[in-house]
C-alpha cells in the first residue's frame, strides 16, 4: 500500500493521469519492462517454484504483450531514457541473481509485477487522454493485463503464494526483496518523467 501511494504520487503517473505524459516517457517504459519481463520469463523458466513457475509460465507473456507496444513505434526513432534502462539493467540482474542463489525471493517479483497488471488496468483510460484512442489502443496491451481474466489471475497467484508464506519462514526475505524492488522501480519511474 505505501508503495502504491508512492508511485501514484511520481510525476510520471501524475503527467498519466493528467493526459499530459510525452509519448517519449511511454515508450521508455515499455522498453524498460521489456527488459525486466524478459528477464524474468527466462529465468522462471530455468526454475521450478513449485505451483507457481507453471502457473506464470502458462498465462499469456507480459512480454510478448509489451513487444507487441513497442512494435507500434517502430520507425519513430525516439530516444532511450538511459537512466531508466539502468534501473530496469539493475533490477533484471537482481532477478538473475534470486534465481541462482534464493530463488524463493523470485517470488517477491513475481508478487509485485503480477500487482501490477491490477494498478496498470486503472490507466487504460488515461492512456487514451494522453495519446488519443486510436494509438492508445494500439500500445496497450501491457495496461490491459490479462484483460477480463486480470482480477481472476490475481486471485489464483494470491491464494497460491499465501499458502505457500504459511509454510515457508522466509516473510521477512520476501518483504525486503519486494522493498529493494519498489526502490528501484520508483527511480525507473522518477528517470522516465522527472520534476
Amino acid at each position: 500500500m505505501l508503495f502504491r501511494s508512492k508511485i501514484e504520487e511520481l510525476p510520471y503517473i501524475t503527467a498519466l493521469t493528467n493526459g499530459s505524459l510525452p509519448l517519449q516517457s511511454y515508450v521508455g517504459q515499455l522498453r524498460a519492462m521489456a527488459v525486466i519481463h524478459g528477464t524474468l520469463e527466462h529465468e522462471l523458466a530455468q526454475q521450478q517454484l513449485p505451483g507457481l513457475t507453471n502457473l506464470f509460465l502458462s498465462r499469456p507473456s507480459r512480454l510478448a504483450h509489451l513487444r507487441a507496444d513497442l512494435a507500434v513505434f517502430e520507425g519513430q526513432h525516439l530516444p532511450d531514457c538511459l537512466a531508466a534502462l539502468e534501473q530496469a539493467r539493475l533490477i533484471a540482474e537482481q532477478i538473475r541473481r534470486y534465481r541462482l542463489e534464493q530463488p524463493e525471493l523470485l517470488l517477491a517479483v513475481l508478487y509485485v509485477f503480477e500487482g501490477t497488471t491490477l494498478g496498470n488496468t486503472v490507466h487504460l483510460p488515461d492512456l487514451t487522454r494522453c495519446f488519443g484512442a486510436e494509438l492508445a489502443a494500439s500500445c496497450s496491451r501491457y495496461y490491459n493485463g490479462y484483460g477480463e481474466q486480470t482480477h481472476g489471475y490475481w486471485q489464483e497467484f494470491s491464494s497460491i503464494m499465501n499458502c505457500r508464506l504459511l509454510v515457508a519462514d522466509s516473510a521477512a526475505g520476501l518483504v525486503q526483496a519486494c522493498l529493494q524492488l519498489f526502490d528501484h522501480l520508483l527511480l525507473l519511474f522518477g528517470a522516465l518523467y522527472p520534476d
